[in-house]
């Protein structure tokens, strides 16, 4: 996919009749001549087609428009228009959400921004128009591929043993085959410029050179925050090339310095075995997939939040309002296929969003140990089962107080640091605990903390409470050391910080 986005980058760029904007991130903007405009569509469509055999792209075009005009938005223009538009019930929340949520003044929308509001509205309407795939689906007869799970299998991978469809066998062969080095190369060449050393460019054959001790890996994947609302408000389209650079700059810069942090100097420049122990599989535009070992996964998640929502750069966009990212993280073991891993992180950055939207502008993290066998894509029905237990009367037990904002992250780090007082065979006991219920699970607590020393004890106690402040700081007669009632359930922070420690985060 890499390839092919360069590639339509320079069909783009190499053509003078064409304004490329941006291209990255798996989508691209640009202002061309009318009367090539529907030529180029067709182009770039077959391009991906042609080369996966199943990737599409969606293109969408403006109605024509004198180049002036992009500047002044959709119409109408005039504010007594504008003040004009009226609606009721969703009418009315949607002019609100356009105009009103946005700016003080109706007029201050009209704006290059504007459009591109309007084809992403055209955009998000085309995709879901789509009915066919490009492809035949696996009938109940076929033997499914093991990779994708939705075509009929018809090779064997020589390397794995593992019975693929004919597109997923053709992408890992030229994976196999391809140098995979673009963005390995990328960092290599940042690395010298800002430490003068040479880095070995060299990744990992395969995910198996990624796991840890455990054999987990870490699946990262991170979206910027409502970036949507503030290109929405460029006013020019150089202005919008400019916002658009800059946020990229910045994601660059964020995820090149935290694997930095993460791995360490003397890590990068003489990495085990001779390879690099992460693999960049996206980066472009305001969204990162990163795949490094499970120990590495945690820290890195929020040396990267933290890393972009303080560059320097985007404080000056954000104009007061900060701009940041959320992220989905899943730790599983390699038996776990790639799209399955990819679709789960993807539906965590979702559940980290809903937490952002409450958060006030916050860096959001939701994050998932694959413990044991799973077959939902959903984030929200597999915490469910995975942690919603019952409890006394009709309340239920959350063994978990995920989603967390970047500085609640940070203080479960510090909590779980405090576990690792415990043994192992101890923390063991207390995760147990939990599923047994509120009083047993605290009785429990209470008498490993008493069985260390006075000063050792107090610094376990407080982990214990402050692990409940993460559910709710607000104090309550219902408070039971590290559970808290919220929204007529009991929860807890405490397993998650046992995880945490498990995994090697801290």
């Amino acid at each position: 996919m890499v390839e092919l986005e360069n590639e339509v980058k320079q069909l783009l760029a190499n053509d003078p009749n064409i304004d490329l904007i941006y291209c990255g991130g798996g989508s691209f903007l640009a202002i061309a001549p009318p009367d090539i405009a529907e030529e180029k569509k067709k182009d770039i469509e077959q391009l991906y087609l042609k080369r996966t055999k199943a990737a599409t792209i969606t293109v969408v075009l403006s109605p024509p428009l004198p180049y002036e005009d992009l500047s002044r938005g959709v119409p109408p223009h005039d504010p007594d228009s504008l003040d004009a538009l009226h609606g009721e019930g969703v009418a009315g929340d949607l002019l609100f959400s356009h105009f009103e949520a946005v700016v003080e003044k109706r007029s201050d929308r009209k704006n290059f921004g504007e459009w591109v509001a309007f084809l992403s509205a055209d955009l998000r309407s085309k995709k879901l128009a789509k009915k066919d795939a490009p492809f035949v689906p696996a009938f109940p007869i076929h033997r499914r591929c093991q990779s994708c799970g939705k075509r009929p299998a018809s090779v064997q991978d020589e390397v794995t043993g593992e019975w693929l469809c004919q597109i997923c066998w053709d992408k890992r062969e030229r994976g196999r085959a391809a140098k995979r080095t673009v963005f390995v190369e990328e960092f290599a060449k940042w690395f010298e410029n800002k430490y003068g050393i040479l880095l070995p460019i060299s990744p990992p054959q395969d995910f198996s050179d990624l796991i840890d001790a455990r054999g987990k890996i870490a699946f990262l994947y991170a979206d910027g925050n409502n970036i949507g609302g503030l290109l929405q408000m460029a006013e020019t389209p150089s202005q919008y090339r400019e916002i658009s650079k800059a946020l990229e700059s910045a994601l660059k810069d964020a995820l090149f310095n935290a694997l930095v942090v993460t791995f360490g100097e003397e890590n990068l420049v003489n990495p085990r075995g001779g390879r690099l122990r992460f693999e960049i599989i996206a980066l472009g535009g305001d969204d990162v997939t990163v795949v490094v070992p499970a120990c590495y996964g945690w820290k890195l998640a929020l040396e990267l939040l933290r890393r972009f929502a303080e560059a320097e750069n985007l404080q000056r966009l954000g104009k007061g309002r900060s701009i940041t990212l959320s992220a989905g993280l899943v730790f599983a073991d390699l038996k776990y296929p790639v799209h399955f891993t990819q679709k789960l992180s993807e539906s965590l950055l979702r559940e980290a969003k809903r937490l952002f939207r409450e958060a006030e502008e916050e860096s959001t993290l939701c994050h998932l140990w694959l413990r044991a066998p799973i077959a939902a894509e959903d984030a929200a029905v597999v915490m469910d089962s995975l942690y919603l237990r019952d409890g006394p009367g009709r309340r239920k037990l959350r063994l978990t107080a995920r989603p967390f904002t970047l500085k609640q992250a940070r203080k479960l780090t510090e909590f779980a640091e405090k576990l690792k007082l415990l043994p192992s065979h101890q923390r063991r006991v207390l995760a147990e605990g939990l599923e047994k219920g509120v009083h047993t699970s605290v009785n429990l607590a209470l008498y490993q903390a008493q069985r260390l020393e006075k000063e050792k004890a107090q610094d376990l106690l407080d982990a214990f409470q402050g692990l409940g402040d993460l559910v709710s700081a607000r104090p309550s007669t219902s408070d039971l050391l590290f559970w808290r009632q919220d929204n007529g359930e009991w929860r807890t922070a405490l397993l998650d910080a046992l995880e945490l420690v498990e995994l090697g985060g801290v």
